[in-house]
């Protein structure tokens, strides 16, 4: 089931969250699959259920995972380069994550759905 669409206009990739399968498609703008990353788990690299998408200006993807209760960013190659947030309730904790974007001044902004507001990170 995919959930979100992102361009990396500088690479000329459509990335695609497949949530149910757990794992992240790469697409030409030809819409030629290029390649998948991710697989279900917990574990660095491991997705569970990514909901949303964004990019940074330097081509890391930032990938929002209902599932793992945490944000996870990509390399352009797909290759996992950091993990923020954990289960809970308390500030930088998460309950249920669905949307995530990114601003220009490194902050992310995502929406905490089992907690009931937006939480705004600071990369």
């Amino acid at each position: 089931r995919p959930s979100a669409l992102c361009i990396d206009k500088a690479r000329n990739i459509l990335y695609a969250a497949d949530a149910c399968n757990h794992r992240i498609a790469l697409y030409d703008f030809d819409g030629n699959l290029k390649g998948y990353f991710g697989k279900v788990g917990t574990g660095i690299g491991e997705l569970r259920y990514p909901y949303d998408l964004d990019i940074l200006d330097d081509g890391t993807l930032v990938v929002c995972e209902n599932g793992n209760n945490r944000i996870q960013l990509f390399s352009p190659a797909g290759q996992s380069v950091g993990i923020y947030g954990k289960a809970g309730r308390q500030p930088g904790e998460l309950a249920y994550p669905w949307g995530v974007a990114a601003d220009k001044n490194g902050n992310l902004y995502v929406v905490d759905s089992g907690n009931n507001k937006v939480q705004v990170w600071q990369l």
